[in-house]
C-alpha cells in the first residue's frame, strides 16, 4: 500500500511539473510571437488543463 501511495505521489508531481514547464513555454511563447497568438496560448493552456485532469484521474485509478 505505501508502494502505491509513493507511485501516486511521484506521478502528480510529475504531472504538475510538466503543466508548469507548459505554462512557461507558453507564456515564452507568446512574448516571441505576434498578438494573434493569443488564441494558441489559450488553446495550449486548455489542452495542459486537461492532460492535468487524465494523468490525474489515472492516479486515482
Amino acid at each position: 500500500m505505501g508502494m502505491v501511495l509513493l507511485l501516486a505521489v511521484v506521478v502528480t508531481f510529475v504531472a504538475a511539473l510538466v503543466v508548469l514547464f507548459g505554462e512557461l513555454l507558453v507564456e515564452f511563447v507568446s512574448v516571441l510571437a505576434p498578438p494573434q497568438a493569443a488564441r494558441k496560448k489559450v488553446q495550449a493552456e486548455n489542452n495542459a488543463v486537461v492532460y492535468a485532469k487524465v494523468i490525474f484521474i489515472f492516479v486515482l485509478i
